[in-house]
């Protein structure tokens, strides 16, 4: 039943004059809200079994508390002594309400009446707990699973509890956010130093006497770490095989490795062993043995460690050791040209060379001087006249030390100098100057030649008298292997013959031949053959027609193997 004031037990309840140490009284200030109105009473919070002090706004001697519209004291008298007490001033004036021992059913709406106008509403709520902490989106072990490099939601819910406890989210150590109840928040691009680390959210409340936690693992999906070489770079001979290794570590699924040389995907030919650590982590080590030649020079070695998460590619140079290719290239000059060089290429690694004297040989590979000379070879000056001695092929030798699969060192390249010159009559006409017949029969008449580019102008002279084509003199030519000396060496080259051949050889043909050639370059030159009457002693060195007809026969044969051979 409802008590009127005029009805309250009078029974006194000690005074407390602001005597608010004993440690069951429970005043915060912090939570309490409200204007104190009818509409928006002030609202103060307690935890249940704590004394709950209500302070009224007024100060008054005849001040009166009620509970909703039940009168709890007037003045110093309360309607139980064992639930509430009230606070007087040191003048003597009321001022505040104890509840002792708050239980729920303490709750509910205090008023304070000063006077017939003053009055003040105080709520009192009792404090709860929290119901439960949660990482909303761990898994039932605790674990936050992610994804490096992409984005991670962190959700932290404190279910319930009065008032509303306040969140705060720890990660690395480090408080990111704070809130009410609920927090949402996102690690952006998560990178590998979150892995395996904690994530705590803590609630704090007046309901708690110490802080509720609750706290998740970090685990990610890794990417594999920079692929790293068992070596800094790989330094090897040509058509020899190599081996290298490359290793990926910190990869969350295990990683493949791809191989990749110039432009040439070589992956299947390399080996690979895995292990996982015990942070669950995969190591990935990849053998690679392998044969380049030499294109594959300056070219990089690349590996590359992918997982379904991405990768890394890491490259390291190969250096490809081979003897050099020699090129050395044709050239032609004329006898009137001053300089004559020819060129020498070498194209090897390392590109550091050692170039040997020069060889000059016959085009049957007759060595006819050697020179000094590196990549460019100045030939000597000579006589304008002698220059032609200059024809033949010039061998270039390199080495960088490096041998080839035939295990040679000095490496060699050769090109044809060939030197416009005007006709030369050959060294070995010297035994022909003088040349033998005999009366009523044929004789021929032979004049070696060696002439770049070949003679235009052929003819032959008797007595101041050019010789015309008859049936009593012929004229021929053809190929034929002549000697001659080169820069002061006897060397067997390719030149030409020249036979004027007489019929029916009389008295009056015994006399001297000259044979005129020209081939558009220098001057004209000519040769003098003595045609004498042969004795039995002579004889021998008499060139009959059986003679004749067997050597331009052999000169034939020469001529055939020569353009097999070219």
């Amino acid at each position: 039943s409802t008590q009127h004031y005029d009805e309250l037990d009078t029974t006194e309840a000690p005074n407390v004059y602001d005597e608010l140490n004993n440690e069951d009284i429970f005043v915060l200030d912090v939570d309490a809200t409200g204007s104190g109105t009818a509409s928006d009473p002030f609202r103060t919070y307690v935890k249940q079994g704590h004394e709950a002090v209500l302070q009224c706004r007024y100060e008054r001697e005849n001040l009166k508390w009620y509970k909703n519209v039940t009168i709890i004291s007037n003045k110093n008298s309360v309607i139980d002594p064992t639930k509430y007490k009230v606070s007087v001033t040191s003048t003597g004036l009321y001022y505040r309400l104890h509840v002792l021992n708050a239980q729920p059913n303490d709750e509910g709406v205090y008023i304070c009446r000063g006077g017939i106008t003053e009055s003040y509403y105080i709520h009192l709520i009792l404090y709860e707990q929290p119901l439960r902490l949660t990482i909303q989106n761990a898994s039932t072990d605790n674990t936050l699973i992610g994804t490096e490099g992409h984005d991670l939601l962190i959700e932290c819910i404190a279910v319930q509890g009065v008032p509303v406890p306040i969140l705060s989210l720890v990660v690395l150590g480090t408080t990111v956010q704070t809130g009410f109840q609920e927090l949402r928040y996102v690690l952006r691009n998560i990178p590998r130093i979150y892995d395996t680390t904690n994530v705590s959210c803590i609630a704090i409340s007046a309901a708690l006497d110490i802080p509720m936690t609750t706290t998740a693992l970090i685990y990610l999906h890794l990417m594999p770490l920079m692929p790293v070489f068992s070596a800094s770079l790989v330094n090897t001979f040509e058509m020899v095989p190599f081996s290298i290794s490359c290793t990926s570590t910190g990869s969350r699924p295990v990683a493949a490795i791809w191989w990749i040389i110039g432009q040439t995907d070589v992956t299947n030919l390399a080996l690979s062993k895995e292990k996982q650590g015990v942070d669950e982590t995969f190591t990935v080590t990849s053998t690679l043995t392998y044969t380049v030649d030499r294109n594959f020079n300056l070219q990089s070695i690349k590996c590359t460690a992918n997982n379904t998460i991405g990768g890394f590619l890491n490259q390291i140079n190969l250096f490809v050791r081979f003897p050099p290719d020699v090129s050395v290239y044709n050239v032609t000059y004329e006898m009137t040209d001053p300089t004559r060089i020819i060129n020498c290429t070498a194209d090897g690694y390392p590109d550091t060379y050692t170039f040997y004297k020069w060889q000059h040989r016959s085009l049957y590979g007759h060595i006819i001087r050697e020179l000094d000379g590196d990549t460019i070879l100045t030939l000597p000056l000579v006589p304008t006249t002698l220059r032609y001695q200059d024809n033949g092929e010039y061998v270039c030798t390199v080495s960088n030390g490096i041998q080839g699969p035939d295990g040679v060192e000095k490496r060699q390249g050769a090109a044809k100098m060939t030197v416009y010159a005007q006709p030369v009559f050959t060294s070995d006409n010297d035994a022909r100057n003088i040349q033998y017949g005999d009366i009523g029969t044929t004789v021929h008449i032979v004049v070696h030649v060696f002439s770049v580019p070949k003679f235009i102008y052929n003819a032959w002279f008797n007595k101041g008298k050019q010789i015309q084509t008859s049936t009593k003199f012929l004229f021929s030519e053809s190929l034929t292997e002549v000697e001659d000396v080169f820069h002061g060496k006897t060397v067997k080259v390719d030149g030409y013959k020249s036979i004027l051949t007489i019929n029916d050889l009389t008295k009056e043909d015994f006399t001297n031949y000259t044979l005129i050639l020209e081939n558009g370059i220098g001057k004209s030159v000519e040769h003098t053959v003595v045609l004498e009457l042969s004795t039995s002693t002579t004889k021998p060195a008499t060139l009959s027609s059986g003679v004749i007809i067997g050597a331009v026969c052999g000169s034939l044969v020469a001529l055939i193997v020569l353009m097999v051979l070219l």
